[in-house]
């Protein structure tokens, strides 16, 4: 997937954390139009009670189920 996927968004994470992103959006054959559904569509909710669990487990936890719901949507197109 080339580079320009960021056109509108400014990246923040870690050269790790961006590999992966663009290894997940290549991956799941995801546009820069479905980033953007994405990111307009949650936010993270700062003023939630999330218990014993840190920021960092939380984003790991809606990561891996927002891989999951992609997956499943993958798989159930005809």
């Amino acid at each position: 997937m080339e580079q320009n996927i960021f056109r509108r968004f400014i990246p923040i994470g870690t050269a790790e954390e961006m590999d992966k992103l663009l290894s997940l959006a290549e991956e799941k054959n995801l546009s820069r139009e479905d980033l953007t559904v994405i990111l307009q569509a949650i936010k993270l909710n700062h003023g939630a009670e999330i218990g014993a669990m840190d920021v960092d487990t939380v984003m790991e936890k809606w990561a891996a189920d927002l891989a999951s719901r992609l997956d499943l949507a993958v798989h159930d197109t005809p």
